[in-house]
C-alpha cells in the first residue's frame, strides 16, 4: 500500500502542475480512489466499483486527495447508488417540488421577483433539501436534466401569475448547463412554450463559475436574447475587479454570509458597503439575500442596498400558495416595510435562499 500511495500521489502532483493555454496559466486537480487486489476484491469489476467509491470519498473530503477503499465506504456507495437512481426517477415521476421566495425592492415598496428553490419529496426520506442532491446531480451529469425540469416548471409557474404580470422569476443554473451548446435554444424554446416574456426570467450563476471566458460568452448570448442574468454569492469568489467589470450580468446577489454579521461586526459593514458601491458603480442591480431582521434591513438600506430577500420579507412558498401569500394585505414583506404598531417580525430561522 505504501508504494501505491507514493505512486498515486506522484500522479496527483503531476496532474496538478500548471500549464499554458493561449498564454493563460491553467491547472486542474485530481481526486484519486484506490482499491487493492486481492484485499478489496478478486475481479476487475468489483475492484473498479470499490476504487470508484474511494474516489468519491476523496472528493467528499475536499477534492485533490488520494483515498484508499475501506469497508465502511460500501454503505456510502450503496446509499449514493440509491440516491442516484432515486433522483433519476424523481425527475420523471414528479417527486420534485418548487418553492418560491419573494424578492422585494423596499425603496419602491414593490415585489419584484421570486427565487426558485427545488426540493425533493422522497418516498421514504421525506423532504430532501437541494444541498443533499444538487452536488450528486452535478457529479453524475443529471444536473442538465434536473436544471431543464426546474427551468420549465419555474417558467410555467411565473406565466400563471396573472395577478403579478411584472414579477420575475429567478432560476439557478449550473456551469454544466451553460456549457451545453443547445442551452440557449432550450431556454428560448421553454419561454415560447410557456408564454413567459424573456425579461421576466433571470438566470443565476455563482461568481466562481461565471468568472471565465466561456461562461462570459454564454451569459452574453442569454442577455442578447432578452433574458436577465445574475451573479449569485457575489463576494465569495476570487474574481478580480478587472473581470467583474466585464461580467455580462444585470444583478449581483450579495451572499448572506456578509448580511448575517452586519449588525455586530463592523468589518462586515465595511465589506458590504464596498461591494454595494462597486456593484452600483458598474451599473448592476444589487440584491442582498438572507435578510432575517429589521436591523439587517435598516443597515442594508443605509448602505444603499434596497433590493432584499430573506425570511424577514417572506419564506419560500409553494407554487400553489405563492400568489395568495404575497398579495395578502398582511404579507410579511408589506409588514416589514410598513411596520405597523404592535407588529413583531418573525423569529430568526435558517434562511434557505
Amino acid at each position: 500500500p505504501d508504494a501505491v500511495k507514493v505512486l498515486a500521489e506522484r500522479i496527483r502532483a503531476e496532474i496538478g502542475k500548471a500549464y499554458q493555454i493561449g498564454g493563460i496559466e491553467c491547472w486542474v486537480s485530481a481526486s484519486i480512489g484506490v482499491s487493492l487486489f486481492p484485499t478489496d476484491g478478486e475481479d476487475a469489476d468489483l475492484l473498479l466499483r470499490r476504487a470508484d467509491a474511494a474516489m468519491y470519498h476523496a472528493k467528499a473530503a475536499g477534492r485533490n486527495h488520494v483515498s484508499f477503499f475501506q469497508r465502511a465506504m460500501n454503505d456510502t456507495a450503496v446509499e449514493r447508488f440509491e440516491m442516484v437512481n432515486g433522483l433519476r426517477e424523481a425527475i420523471r415521476s414528479g417527486e420534485l417540488i418548487l418553492d418560491f421566495q419573494p424578492q422585494v425592492d423596499v425603496a419602491t415598496e414593490r415585489l419584484i421577483a421570486a427565487e426558485t428553490l427545488v426540493r425533493w419529496r422522497h418516498p421514504s426520506r421525506g423532504i430532501v433539501s437541494p444541498g443533499e442532491f444538487i452536488t450528486l446531480a452535478e457529479d453524475t451529469g443529471m444536473i442538465v436534466d434536473l436544471g431543464e425540469w426546474v427551468l420549465r416548471n419555474a417558467c410555467e409557474a411565473a406565466a400563471s401569475w396573472t395577478q403579478l404580470p411584472d414579477v420575475g422569476v429567478a432560476v439557478n443554473i449550473s456551469a454544466r448547463q451553460l456549457e451545453q451548446e443547445s442551452f440557449l435554444e432550450s431556454v428560448e424554446g421553454i419561454l415560447r412554450e410557456t408564454g413567459l416574456a424573456p425579461g421576466r426570467l433571470e438566470l443565476e450563476l455563482t461568481e466562481s463559475f461565471a468568472a471565465n471566458e466561456s461562461m462570459i460568452e454564454a451569459l452574453s448570448r442569454l442577455r442578447q436574447a432578452g433574458v436577465r442574468t445574475a451573479i449569485d454569492d457575489f463576494g465569495c469568489g476570487y474574481s478580480s475587479l478587472a473581470l467583474i467589470k466585464r461580467l455580462p450580468a444585470d444583478t449581483l446577489k450579495i451572499d448572506q454570509s456578509f448580511v448575517q454579521g452586519i449588525t455586530n461586526d463592523r468589518r462586515d459593514v465595511v465589506i458590504l458597503e464596498s461591494l454595494v458601491r462597486i456593484a452600483r458603480g458598474l451599473d448592476f442591480q444589487v440584491i442582498a439575500e438572507g435578510v432575517e431582521t429589521l436591523e439587517q434591513m435598516d443597515t442594508l438600506l443605509s448602505l444603499g442596498c434596497t433590493r432584499l430577500q430573506g425570511y424577514l420579507l417572506g419564506k419560500p412558498f409553494s407554487r400553489e400558495s405563492f400568489v395568495r401569500e404575497v398579495t395578502r394585505p398582511d404579507a410579511l414583506w408589506r409588514l416589514a416595510i410598513e411596520r405597523p404598531e404592535a407588529w413583531a417580525p418573525p423569529q430568526e430561522e435558517s434562511n434557505s435562499s
